[in-house]
């Protein structure tokens, strides 16, 4: 009998062991502890915590501010605010671009997982910020996100934020695992693959891409 008991209190306590992992490791980011709002540990003194919402994804507000990580958003407006996912709010034109980012090194493209920390944003007033930060030259009435960390509007491309020194936006299309072109020149990761021709560039897969001439592997020719 004493064997018989010492095992189910074996067992019941590493399920209590389990079960607590398990809470742990589910647990938000942000905690609102009575009056204080805190993320990973840290006290975030200008949120607001009777207001305080936890969107997801990195991604909370209050009455007064969006947060992501953490951080303060500026320029964003927590009345509007809401992530894709969301219902929007009646008469709100604010998104989040999250669709296609990568999720891994290596995976790019449509077709890819959403990742929450590839995110463009086109605010109300014309405004594109990149994860909370403003773009400048970025024209918000024209800005599309492409996908795989790729943003564009009507005269600039982007790549995480960055822009794409001489791509023609015009043109400009995401082809997969990190691989974009315009009408005359190939891009990995938002860096031109100088020689590659736009004309007969293909990706095959896992890295690999082709033109007629020359094979490719991430972006770097094939010898």
């Amino acid at each position: 009998m004493k064997n018989v008991a010492m095992k189910t209190m074996m067992a019941v306590t590493l399920l209590s062991l389990t079960t607590l992992v398990c809470a742990q490791n589910n647990r938000h980011d942000y905690l609102v502890r009575g009056n204080q709002v805190e993320h990973n540990g840290h006290r975030m003194p200008n949120a607001d915590a009777r207001s305080f919402t936890i969107l997801g994804h990195g991604y909370a507000k209050d009455f007064q501010n969006v947060y992501y990580n953490g951080e303060i958003l500026p320029f964003v407006d927590p009345q509007s605010f809401r992530l894709r996912d969301m219902p929007p709010a009646p008469g709100s034109n604010i998104h989040v671009g999250r669709g296609d980012a990568p999720a891994a090194p290596g995976n790019y493209g449509p077709g890819t997982p959403a990742h929450p920390d590839f995110s463009y944003m086109v605010m109300p007033n014309g405004d594109v910020l990149f994860n909370g930060k403003l773009l400048k030259n970025a024209y918000g009435r024209s800005f599309k996100d492409l996908g795989g960390g790729y943003g564009k509007d009507n005269l600039t491309v982007f790549y995480m934020g960055k822009e794409i020194k001489g791509a023609f936006s015009s043109s400009f299309q995401v082809l997969a695992d990190g691989y974009s072109k315009d009408s005359s020149d190939v891009y990995y990761l938002g860096n031109e693959i100088r020689g590659a021709m736009a004309s007969s560039f293909k990706v095959d897969g896992r890295g690999y891409a082709h033109d007629t001439f020359n094979t490719y592997y991430k972006g770097k020719e094939v010898k």
